[in-house]
């Protein structure tokens, strides 16, 4: 899809998505009662389904156009912040049921660590093939990852100390986990009419 993508073609992150799921799950069943599947897989909904509109409805249409370095400027952080609020939705009643936890915090904390997180992956598939063309770019390389996963990791240290920054509730019961669920789906409903 990427590939496809550099070559201008056309294609629906949906079916990629589709396509991820199916070809994992195939591969291990198991994997769909993991938390790391469930909120990767909720997470790139929420961003392909969920986001847009929030963004719509919030700030109006993107402006792709740019007709200046303000309105550019302006339009991502739009994009970001429907974003992390479509993906922080989405995942903290999975995190809730897994962990326990709901980070309160975590809008703002994923706005500072986009920008650190893009960077790291995006270096890092740089890295990989010059480091196997050029092994001796590997130790260079890996203290700039290493020193990006510092930021991250401070970033997060940050967040954590804060107080009240995160939610423990008491574990719910089957009532209120069937009256959250059909609130969602009424509210699924509701956003297709």
């Amino acid at each position: 899809f990427a590939l496809g993508l550099a070559f201008a073609r056309r294609w629906d992150g949906r079916a990629a998505t589709a396509v991820a799921a199916i070809v994992l799950l195939a591969i291990a069943p198991g994997e769909a009662t993991r938390p790391g599947f469930q909120l990767s897989f909720a997470a790139v909904f929420s961003l392909q389904e969920l986001a847009p509109r929030l963004r719509r409805r919030w700030f109006g249409e993107p402006d792709r156009l740019g007709a200046s370095t303000r309105s550019i400027l302006a339009s991502r952080g739009a994009d970001a912040i429907a974003a992390c609020v479509a993906a922080w939705a989405v995942s903290t009643p999975i995190a809730l049921h897994h962990f326990g936890m709901a980070a309160l915090l975590g809008v703002p904390a994923t706005l500072l660590a986009t920008p650190i997180v893009a960077a790291t992956v995006s270096f890092a598939a740089l890295a990989m093939p010059l480091g196997a063309i050029v092994p001796g770019t590997a130790a260079a390389s890996g203290f700039i990852i290493s020193s990006l996963g510092s930021v991250l990791l401070a970033i997060a240290d940050s967040i954590a100390a804060v107080p009240h920054g995160s939610w423990r509730p008491a574990p719910p019961g089957p009532a209120a986990t069937l009256l959250v669920l059909l609130a969602v789906f009424a509210w699924l409903v509701a956003a297709r009419r």
